[in-house]
């Protein structure tokens, strides 16, 4: 396999997304959140082994969450490393917007049937997916610190740096 997840997937564990959505724009975005998010949260070494063994049930509850006892016996819920990327990806894919590059520049698709929201929203939904993404990756990550010896005590959920905010009306 060549991603953690499929695109039908991560339309069904993020927001609500039309079935429109290009494939091939759903796989890019799920390879940039792999490679920006996913693989310097976890590590390339869980990660190689994560797409190697995919049906595994030792991977199953890392990839789509559940329940556990910390440290002090109290009850843990994660949402699983799947949910997260599907966030990740579905922020990307609000960020983009249907924009492309063509010919005669960067374009934004209009049509009769749909209307486009203000920038200042866009970049609202944007940063409220990336923040829900970024704190199921940090659950993820006191999952792994808790049942893998071999896991980096010291990881944690990276911030790009990127902040995207609309100035005015």
């Amino acid at each position: 396999m060549e991603h953690l997840m499929q695109p039908n997937e991560i339309l069904s564990l993020s927001r609500p997304t039309s079935v429109h959505v290009q494939e091939e724009d759903i796989n890019i975005f799920i390879d940039e959140s792999e490679q920006m998010d996913i693989i310097p949260a976890i590590g390339a070494e869980l990660y190689l082994d994560l797409l190697a063994n995919l049906d595994d049930k030792k991977y199953a509850m890392l990839l789509d969450g559940g329940y556990y006892e910390g440290l002090k016996g109290e009850k843990k819920i994660f949402k699983g490393l799947k949910t997260s990327l599907a966030y990740f990806v579905y922020a990307r894919l609000v960020k983009n917007d249907g924009k492309i590059l063509g010919q005669s520049g960067f374009l934004s698709h209009n049509d009769e049937y749909g209307s486009k929201i203000e920038d200042k929203q866009k970049y609202a939904t944007y940063n409220d997916a990336m923040n829900v993404a970024k704190r199921y990756l940090s659950d993820v990550l006191e999952y792994l610190k808790l049942t893998r010896t071999d896991f980096d005590k010291k990881a944690r959920v990276r911030n790009n740096g990127t902040r995207i905010l609309a100035i005015g009306d």
